[in-house]
């Protein structure tokens, strides 16, 4: 399962943001996840929004 997702949306999302999604369906909240990523709230929050944009 963590292979297969590790490709899924490999040409869409970053790794960070496929990160973060990872740990979001894992049960884990945006506080939580900038904790374990060593980022801000603010900034998983700022991942989140812009999932669905293309890569560059």
């Amino acid at each position: 399962m963590e292979t297969a997702f590790a490709s899924f949306c490999e040409d869409r999302l970053t790794y960070q943001q496929r990160r973060i999604v990872q740990l979001i369906l894992r049960g884990n909240s945006n506080y939580a996840i900038g904790l374990i990523l060593g980022v801000t709230e603010g900034t998983v929050k700022m991942h989140w929004q812009v999932e669905g944009s293309p890569k560059g």
